[in-house]
């Protein structure tokens, strides 16, 4: 576990299922994860009734945890501070999800 933490890179980029969705329907969320030039991004965004945007926040991942037996969840940093990502991936039904206690 202590050396689970990892930049993102095209080799870790390319063991994700990618791109990836989930839509939360007790939060009315949208979540998006997908590699574009070489990085990686998640996107948490909701959408109205006449399917246009209500907000859309998209950040970069720049860290990876976990080793992916189980899965592994993205890391964002901000300000100076680290957060986990919005979903993480599991590798036993090969799907992007909440990340626990979001």
């Amino acid at each position: 576990m202590g050396r689970s933490l990892k930049p993102v890179s095209a080799d870790v980029m390319q063991t994700m299922n990618l791109p990836g969705s989930f839509y939360s329907q007790a939060l009315n969320r949208h979540y998006e994860v997908f590699g574009k030039d070489g990085k990686l991004y998640q996107s948490e965004y909701e959408t109205g009734a006449n399917g246009q945007d209500v907000f859309r926040n998209t950040q970069q991942i720049q860290w990876i945890v976990g080793a992916g037996a189980n899965g592994f969840g993205g890391i964002v940093t901000r300000g100076g501070s680290l957060f986990e990502a919005p979903l993480s991936y599991y590798s036993r039904p090969n799907a992007w999800e909440l990340s626990p206690g979001y």
